[in-house]
């Protein structure tokens, strides 16, 4: 089967072109598909399309050109339909995307498959995924509240679920508010020269620092926190610990104190008053 002028058009496409006749057998390749499965033009013409599939998809992939074959389309993304896979000369399978269409010629009616090999984007949005799965499971693992702000705006774009334990609300009510909400009216100004002093000096920890619960309860909290660069956005990750139970100690230690010198003081003065009787 002779393609003429197009045959130069279809060689400098990127994508790999093969066309099948009626038979499913290989009509036509570009020089993209030499290369991207590894065959010479000449192994490859006359054969079936299945010696570019893996074995497991061949059954299937048979099925969906025969359906294209008897529907109206003229042209069908393969992506319609789950994985998408080539297989090379040496045996390798490949994740690929491919889209076919009908192409009527002098020497009949063909179909022709523009085949894209898309592993290295796959294996880029397996590590993307991977990385954000981390991330997700490092946030909710915490036992801090977690809250990320945007530098610039000082809004927040992204807390954990003890964040909004912290803040009695659901996590999307802290989304998009300021930074300066989380905290209690008379706080607020302190709070907002710490944190532009943080963004200067790239770390911050505030141990005296309050929040304000969405039923207006102020906690006392501790805050640690530092900017970093996500995605090109400088960002500020703050952690909040509710330093609730370690105020109500402190305060239990020096109300004990307190006691004991108190105690102390007491029995000094008892003595001191039964030695003054005995002199006397």
């Amino acid at each position: 089967m002779q393609f003429g002028a197009d045959l130069t058009l279809f060689n400098a496409l990127e994508e790999a072109a093969v066309a099948v006749d009626a038979e499913g057998r290989i009509v036509f390749v570009n020089a993209a598909a030499v290369r991207m499965f590894g065959y010479r033009e000449a192994e490859i013409l006359e054969q079936p399309l299945d010696i570019l599939i893996p074995e497991p998809n061949r059954s299937v992939h048979r099925r969906h050109v025969e359906a294209f074959r008897e529907s109206s389309a003229r042209s069908r993304m393969m992506s319609e339909r789950a994985g998408i896979e080539g297989r090379r000369r040496d045996g390798s399978v490949f994740d690929a995307e491919a889209s076919i269409s009908r192409v009527t010629t002098a020497d009949g009616e063909i179909v022709l498959a523009l085949v894209r090999d898309v592993s290295a984007r796959r294996a880029r949005e397996a590590r993307l995924l991977a990385s954000e799965q981390k991330h997700r499971a490092i946030l909710e693992t915490c036992t801090d509240a977690i809250l990320l702000a945007d530098a610039d705006s000082g809004r927040i774009v992204e807390v954990n679920d003890q964040a909004a334990a912290l803040f009695g609300c659901e996590a999307g009510d802290l989304i998009g508010r300021h930074q300066s909400e989380l905290h209690p009216s008379e706080d607020r100004k302190r709070l907002s020269r710490a944190f532009r002093e943080h963004i200067e000096r790239q770390r911050l920890l505030v141990p005296d620092a309050t929040i304000q619960r969405d039923d207006g309860r102020v906690v006392p909290v501790e805050i640690a926190a530092r900017p970093t660069r996500i995605a090109g956005v400088l960002t500020l990750v703050g952690f909040f610990r509710d330093v609730t139970h370690r105020e109500e100690r402190e305060r239990e230690l020096i109300e004990a104190r307190e006691a004991a010198l108190s105690a102390t003081h007491s029995k000094t003065t008892f003595l001191a008053n039964v030695s003054h009787e005995l002199r006397t």
